[in-house]
């Protein structure tokens, strides 16, 4: 594949590819009993997993890249509205902004433009279950409210500060932390009941899951990537700040194209065999066999693989 920054034509999020064996011209079929070699095997085609494969190839190392799905993306799902032509609507994740050098980055390569995130006008917040609109950069709470918001966010960018990014279980008392959850920090942490909601609501917006269920050296470790909290809150400046026109599946979908045949769908990795010379990925009938692999899906997908011997 073409590894130049030449734009690219326009990518069609639902595009699909043909699936064929590496180096040959006849068709592997989903249910065909075959056996591949390859240098490493890729489990997972989103953004993670087609990035890894981008790197390899370019520096000239032989990969495939294995999904489940009959589509690339993972979690960047781009669907089309309907009587709107042009329109689409992003069902994943959708923005770009600040720091995120790479995507931004990988969007120029691939010919796509981005659009800034339409800020104007009143904001909506939902907060204790009532709806009030809001302008400028911070909702409108009781005074005492605001002030632990503050306090407890200082402290939050202050511990976050702390983190080591190449190696976040270096991070001084990174056990402690990981042993807590956001939500237990937030308890202890907050003194108003406000200031409490303030943060769950973040967790949900930032995490797409409640703050019980991550630990806080990875709200911090997440923060600390971003630049601090109130980035990935703000939209102006902040993670929200742009977006891909056109769906950010585009990302993920123009890599999966560069790499050609290298991408096979409907592959549901059930085990990886580590041997002497390297793995074996093993997806009912079919198998591959590679030097390394590298497992590039969210945790709950993750655990549905059997590993020998177990991670």
């Amino acid at each position: 594949p073409s590894t130049s920054a030449t734009p690219t034509p326009r990518l069609s999020p639902r595009s699909r590819l043909r699936i064929r064996r590496p180096e040959s011209d006849q068709a592997w079929h989903p249910g065909a009993m075959d056996s591949i070699s390859t240098g490493v095997v890729v489990v997972g085609a989103g953004i993670a997993g087609l990035s890894a494969a981008d790197r390899l190839t370019a520096n000239g190392v032989e990969c495939l890249v294995v999904e489940a799905r009959d589509r690339v993306g993972g979690r960047l799902l781009s669907e089309p509205l309907a009587g709107h032509p042009g329109a689409w609507i992003d069902q994943g994740g959708q923005w770009l902004g600040p720091t995120q050098d790479h995507a931004y980055a990988l969007a120029a390569r691939l010919g796509l433009t981005t659009m800034p995130t339409h800020v104007i006008g009143d904001k909506l917040l939902v907060f204790n279950r009532k709806a009030s609109r809001y302008q400028g950069r911070l909702p409108t709470l009781p005074p005492v409210a605001l002030a632990d918001v503050g306090q407890a966010q200082w402290r939050f960018d202050r511990l976050a500060a702390t983190v080591d990014l190449a190696h976040p279980w270096r991070t001084p008392r990174a056990h402690d932390l990981d042993a807590q959850t956001f939500e237990t920090w937030i308890r202890h942490t907050a003194r108003t009941k406000s200031g409490r909601e303030f943060f769950r609501v973040a967790a949900e917006a930032v995490f797409a899951t409640e703050a019980a269920n991550i630990s806080l050296l990875h709200a911090l470790f997440y923060a600390r990537s971003g630049g601090r909290l109130e980035a990935l809150l703000s939209s102006d400046g902040g993670a929200q700040q742009d977006r891909v026109i056109g769906g950010m599946q585009q990302l993920p979908q123009g890599l999966s194209d560069l790499l050609g045949d290298r991408v096979l769908l409907d592959f549901p990795v059930e085990s990886i065999r580590q041997r002497d010379h390297g793995v074996v990925v093993r997806s009912g009938a079919r198998e591959i066999d590679a030097g390394f692999a590298i497992v590039a899906t969210p945790p709950a997908t993750t655990s549905a693989i059997s590993f020998d011997p177990p991670l």
